[in-house]
């Protein structure tokens, strides 16, 4: 498994993975990303995932970089993957419903939230299951393991012209 963070040159080849959802802002609060990391490797996921965080977060840095990294990565990605905790306290996640609303059509889209009793938007009842058929889970197992799935069913990306959906 190839691992790419924002502060390193962006460089992915198919399969590719990324993780889409709140990034921490606060010091105290932990990223849920190193977990995901963790379970694509015991999965034995063998392509590149990129990282919409920087190895270090107590370097300073250009955060207009931070943006375009994480626009190529997202418009690249064979599978763009999406853990939506929604703890409005610690990861609220505003930029990255703005994020979902751009790829939830996109046919490389997956979703996955925790099992708890905040509100639930009616946004994966109202939509259906994201596009490619998965609708995530409810644990960040669950999600992960439908970005899984979703890797083993489709197989390698084809080539594929500007705008054709791609997948991985």
């Amino acid at each position: 498994m190839n691992v790419v963070h924002s502060d390193q040159e962006f460089a992915a080849s198919p399969p590719s993975l990324f993780l889409a959802g709140p990034t921490p802002r606060q010091a105290g609060v932990l990223s849920w990303r190193p977990g995901a990391l963790a379970l694509l490797a015991r999965l034995g996921f063998a392509g590149t995932v990129l990282v919409p965080e920087r190895r270090d977060w107590s370097a300073r840095f250009d955060y207009l970089d931070q943006v375009e990294w994480e626009f190529v990565g997202l418009e690249s990605a064979s599978v763009v993957a999406f853990w939506v905790p929604r703890d409005l306290d610690s990861l609220p996640g505003f930029t990255t419903n703005v994020e979902f609303g751009r790829y939830v059509g996109s046919g490389r889209c997956v979703y996955g939230r925790p099992a708890h009793p905040l509100p639930r938007l009616a946004l994966p009842q109202a939509h259906g299951p994201p596009a490619g058929g998965h609708p995530g889970g409810d644990t960040a197992g669950g999600g992960r393991g439908a970005v899984s799935r979703h890797h083993q069913r489709l197989g390698p990306s084809p080539a594929a012209g500007p705008g054709t959906p791609r997948l991985c």
